[in-house]
């Protein structure tokens, strides 16, 4: 049995830094037909549901990922690299020609542009094997996946709620802007929600600049469960979490 299943993207990262990506009014300005050599390079396993399930494991507890991944090359790479940070990989669904990689550039000071490519929009199979671990894990978290309908991740979520496990939920902007009504029902299954300040304010129809996370309860504006707790990030201001009465 799995402590924690994510089902959300996996890719591989690839970062590149140097002085050469010179940077001209916020951007990054490389010539046309030029060629950089980046003296800085580092490469990682990405994506929502990979990064996830990853930190779940270095906690020490047992983790499996429900995402897509492709059959050979880098595929084998990214297999070999979940399988040293000791997560169960039969969740994973394969497709023969699907790839996922990202290239972020980044700025001396850590600012970054990301390029990414993906073969094709993330897919569900829902299989028996898949339904029952779902069924056995102590939390289903379900990462940003706005290509697959709501009311079909509804549906898992509240699967795994109807069986007394707990959920966590992590939407996009394109899935915020849908506003409150929309994700009321998937809203009340959850026993974690996160959002951004941007997300929260896309939800509530309100403007990012006038929430205030850190003085004002957004818990029942969410009309959540009273168990349920929102988790706000707003960036360099750092996190908060909200419940039914206080501000953490």
């Amino acid at each position: 049995m799995h402590d924690v299943i994510a089902l959300g993207s996996l890719t591989l990262d690839l970062f590149f830094r140097d002085d050469s990506l010179t940077i001209s009014r916020d951007r990054f300005a490389l010539a046309l037909g030029g060629k950089y050599v980046a003296n800085e390079f580092h490469d990682s396993l990405g994506g929502g549901g990979a990064n996830v399930i990853i930190g779940i494991a270095r906690a020490g507890l047992r983790g499996g990922l429900w995402s897509q991944i492709g059959v050979g090359g880098l595929s084998l790479y990214i297999r070999d690299q979940l399988t040293q940070e000791h997560i169960d990989l039969d969740l994973l669904e394969q497709e023969p020609d699907f790839s996922n990689i990202s290239t972020i550039l980044l700025s001396a000071r850590g600012e970054r542009t990301i390029i990414t490519h993906r073969s094709h929009d993330l897919r569900l199979e829902v299989t028996s094997e898949r339904l029952a671990a779902l069924k056995e894990c102590r939390l289903f978290f379900m990462g940003n996946m706005p290509e697959i309908p709501l009311e079909e991740r509804d549906r898992l979520v509240g699967m795994v709620h109807e069986s007394g496990h707990q959920v966590a939920l992590n939407f996009g902007v394109k899935d915020c802007r849908r506003g409150l009504s929309a994700l009321s029902s998937i809203f009340s299954k959850a026993t974690l929600v996160f959002l951004n300040r941007y997300e929260l304010g896309d939800v509530l129809g309100v403007k990012p600049t006038e929430l205030l996370p850190n003085e004002i309860n957004y818990h029942r504006s969410l009309f959540l469960s009273d168990s349920v707790i929102a988790i706000i990030t707003d960036g360099e201001f750092g996190s908060y979490a909200h419940t039914k009465s206080d501000i953490f």
